[in-house]
C-alpha cells in the first residue's frame, strides 16, 4: 500500500533496491523446522514472527495474488505458495530491521511526521498537510494511525538501510566501457530455414488423434468463468483529466514547494574504511587503537605517493567499494552520517581528508567532485505539478460523485444516463475471464464478492470499492466455468496437431541435411535459400526475423565465425541450420554518445546486485527456523 501512496516521494535507493529484494531463495530447511511453538510461524535470530503477523500480512496482500490465480479459492497449492511467500517476506523484513538496528539506524518522530505530511494524498489545495484527508484515507482502508505509521516507519528505515548499502557502489569508466563493448557488439548470421509451413500438407492427423488429444487435455481447455461488464470508474487517476489546473495554481505550488524540486547537494568520493565493533563491545578500545595505528600507516603511504585506489583495494574493509578502488559514486547530502558529509564538503576535488570516525569505523576520504543543490525550473516540473494538482482536485470531488452515483443506483437510473450525469466515460470490458475483470477494475476483495452476487442484466446496487476510489458496475452477461464440447474446439485441435507434426517433419529434414553443411562454404543445393539475419547482440540475442531464436543466438555468439553449428535449432517458423558470419564492436563515437546513460544504468544494476548480495549475506548469517505446519492454520477466503 505504501508503494502506491508514496509514489514519487521516496528516494532512488528504495525505488531501485526494493525491486530486487524479493529474492529467489529457499530458506525452508534452515534451522529446525519443527522446533518453533505452534503459535509461532518462524524465528529469526531468536526473534519470533507470530501467526498473527502472518495472517495480517496475508490479508493485506491476498488480493494482488488472487488476481493472478483465477482458481485461487480452490487451488490448495497456490494457497500454500502464497502463505509461504508471505512468511518469506516477513523473514526478510525482520532481517532488514535487525541489521538496521545493529548499524544504529533509526527513524525519528520528526522524520516520520515530515514523510507523512509530504504525501500528496494528504495535502490540501495549498499543498499543506490536511489531517481530515489523512484520517479519511485511513478509515476507508480500515487502518489505524498507529498501523499506518508503523508501516511508514518500516518503509523509511528500509530506505535508509538500502541507501547505505547502495552508497558504497562505484563504477569506473573503463569498467563501463568493457561492459558496453561486450553487450553491444553486433553479430550477424546466415541460416537456412526448413519451414514447418512447407510440411503442413504432409502432416496427416486422424479423428482418433483429435479425440485422444481432447480427452487428455480437457482440463487445459477449460474455460474460466467470464463476465461482460459496463462500468464507470471514479478515481483520482481517471477523474484528473476532467480537472482544470491554471498556470497561476502551478506557479503558486512551485513557489511554495521549491525545496521539493531541487536536486540535492552531494559529492563523488572514494573511501578507505577500517571497521570498528560497536562502542559498547568489550574489545572496542583495543580495536580503535589498532585501527588508528593502521590508518596512520595508510596515510604515510599516501604521503609517500602511493595511489589512493590501490590502497583502498588493499586495506579497506568495505567490500562493495574496495573492489573498485574505494569509489563511492555520487552521494546525496544526508544519505551518509553527517560527519562524513561535513568532512567531504570541506575538501576540494583531489584532496584527502580524515580519518573521520562514525558508527561504522574510521573513514579516509578522497573527494572527486562536489556540487551544490540545483533547483529545477518551473518548466521542468510543470507537467508533474499539473498532474498532482489535478489528482488532488479529483480526490476532493470524489465523495460528491460517489454520493451522486449511489443515489442514481437507488433510483434505478439507466446506466448510460448515470455516466452522462457524472460526466464520466462509460467503459466496457467485453466478455473476459472474471479474474481479468477483477484485475482490470482493481477491485478490493469485498467488491469481488459483491460482484459475484450481481445477476445478469443488473447493476451492482452500490459503487464497488477499487484502488483509490470506486466503480459503478453493470453486468451485461456472465458465463460459468465450463469445458467446451469437442466439436467446438475440434478445428483448433486439428490446427495445433498438424502444426506439431509439420514441425517434426521440418526438424527431421534439417537434421538429415546437416551433414552437407561442413567447412566455410554453402552447399550448392541451398545457395538460393541462405538468408542473412539482422544484427543481434548479447543484450538482444534473438536472431531476427526468426521467432523464438534466443537459444540459437547464444549458440552462434559462442561459435567461431564462418563455422556451421553442429546441430539444427528449432525456431518459431520451423528448424534452421546456421552459422555466425560477422562481429562488429561498437565504435568510439557510439560509446561517447551513450556513455552517460549507459554508465547510469550500469551503476543502477550494480546497486541492485549489491542489494541482492546484501540480502543473501543476511540470510547466510541468520539463524532461521520455520514452522510450515503452522501455516495450515491460516484459512484463506
Amino acid at each position: 500500500m505504501l508503494d502506491n501512496i508514496t509514489r514519487g516521494a521516496r528516494s532512488w535507493a528504495v525505488k531501485i533496491i526494493f525491486g530486487i529484494i524479493i529474492l529467489v531463495f529457499i530458506f525452508w530447511g534452515m534451522g529446525n523446522i519443527t522446533s518453533t511453538p505452534a503459535h509461532t510461524a518462524a524465528e529469526v535470530n531468536g526473534e519470533s514472527i507470530g501467526m498473527s503477523a502472518v495472517m495480517h500480512e496475508a490479508e493485506a496482500n491476498i488480493e494482488n495474488f488472487r488476481r493472478g490465480v483465477p482458481d485461487f479459492a480452490s487451488n490448495k497449492d497456490a494457497q500454500t505458495r502464497f502463505k509461504e511467500a508471505v512468511l518469506r517476506e516477513l523473514v526478510q523484513r525482520t532481517l532488514r530491521r535487525q541489521e538496521a538496528e545493529r548499524l544504529g539506524l533509526f527513524v525519528s518522530h520528526v522524520e516520520l511526521s515530515a514523510a507523512v505530511a509530504g504525501i500528496g494524498l494528504f495535502q490540501n489545495d495549498q499543498g499543506k498537510f490536511d489531517d481530515t484527508r489523512y484520517k479519511t484515507f485511513l478509515k476507508a482502508r480500515g487502518m489505524t494511525q498507529a498501523q499506518f505509521q508503523d508501516d511508514m516507519r518500516r518503509s523509511l528505515l528500509d530506505e535508509k538501510l538500502m541507501a547505505l548499502v547502495a552508497s558504497g557502489v562505484g563504477l569506473t569508466e573503463a569498467e563501463a566501457r568493457a561492459a558496453f563493448d561486450f553487450g553491444l557488439t553486433q553479430h550477424t548470421a546466415q541460416y537456412v530455414l526448413f519451414s514447418a509451413s512447407d510440411y503442413l500438407d504432409k502432416a496427416e492427423i486422424s479423428d482418433q488423434d483429435i479425440s485422444a488429444y481432447y480427452e487428455t487435455n480437457k482440463d487445459a481447455m477449460r474455460l474460466p468463468a467470464r463476465v461482460d461488464l459496463d462500468y464507470i470508474e471514479l478515481t483520482p487517476r481517471t477523474l484528473a483529466e476532467r480537472m482544470t489546473v491554471g498556470d497561476d495554481e502551478i506557479a503558486a505550488y512551485y513557489k511554495e514547494h521549491a525545496a521539493e524540486f531541487t536536486d540535492p547537494a552531494g559529492y563523488t568520493s572514494r573511501q578507505i574504511l577500517l571497521r570498528l565493533p560497536q562502542a559498547d563491545a568489550p574489545d572496542y578500545k583495543e580495536a580503535l587503537g589498532k585501527a588508528q595505528t593502521r590508518m596512520g600507516e595508510i596515510q604515510e603511504k599516501l604521503t609517500a605517493g602511493e595511489d589512493f585506489g590501490d590502497l583502498a583495494r588493499q586495506f579497506s574493509d568495505d567490500p562493495m567499494s574496495k573492489a573498485v578502488g574505494g569509489e563511492m559514486g555520487f552521494i546525496p547530502e544526508g544519505v551518509l552520517p553527517p560527519e562524513l558529509d561535513k568532512a567531504a564538503f570541506a575538501l576540494n576535488p583531489g584532496q584527502v581528508g580524515g580519518p573521520v570516525q562514525t558508527v561504522y569505523g574510521l573513514h579516509l576520504i578522497k573527494l572527486e567532485d562536489k556540487r551544490s543543490a540545483q533547483p529545477k525550473s518551473l518548466d521542468e516540473v510543470r507537467a508533474d505539478i499539473k498532474a498532482k494538482l489535478a489528482e488532488d482536485k479529483a480526490l476532493a470531488a470524489l465523495p460528491d460523485l460517489q454520493a451522486r452515483a449511489e443515489e442514481a443506483l437507488r433510483l434505478g437510473t439507466a446506466f448510460d444516463k448515470i455516466a452522462t450525469e457524472l460526466n464520466a466515460p462509460l467503459q466496457h470490458t467485453g466478455l473476459i475471464p472474471r479474474s481479468e475483470a477483477v484485475a482490470l477494475l482493481r477491485l478490493h476483495k469485498d467488491s469481488v464478492t459483491a460482484l459475484a452476487g450481481v445477476p445478469t442484466g443488473r447493476a451492482a446496487p452500490s459503487p464497488l470499492a477499487v484502488t483509490d476510489g470506486v466503480a459503478v458496475v453493470f453486468v451485461k452477461d456472465s458465463k460459468p466455468e465450463e469445458i467446451p464440447a469437442l466439436e467446438a474446439v475440434k478445428a483448433d485441435i486439428t490446427t495445433k496437431l498438424k502444426r506439431g507434426r509439420a514441425e517434426s517433419l521440418a526438424y527431421e529434414a534439417a537434421q538429415k541435411a546437416l551433414a552437407d553443411f561442413t567447412g566455410a562454404d554453402v552447399p550448392a543445393a541451398y545457395k538460393d535459400k541462405v538468408v542473412e539475419s539482422r544484427k543481434y547482440s548479447v543484450a538482444s540475442p534473438a536472431v531476427s526475423p526468426l521467432g523464438g531464436s534466443e537459444a540459437l543466438g547464444e549458440a552462434l555468439m559462442a561459435s567461431p565465425t564462418d563455422t556451421w553449428l553442429p546441430k539444427a535449432y528449432s525456431v518459431a517458423e520451423g528448424t534452421v541450420v546456421a552459422r555466425q558470419v560477422s562481429t562488429t564492436p561498437p565504435t568510439a563515437e557510439e560509446w561517447e554518445g551513450l556513455k552517460g546513460m549507459f554508465m547510469k544504468n550500469l551503476l543502477q544494476r550494480k546497486r541492485e546486485d549489491a542489494g541482492m548480495a546484501f540480502m543473501r549475506g543476511l540470510l547466510d548469517k541468520a539463524e532461521i527456523s520455520v514452522n510450515l505446519q503452522a501455516l495450515d492454520q491460516i484459512s484463506l477466503r
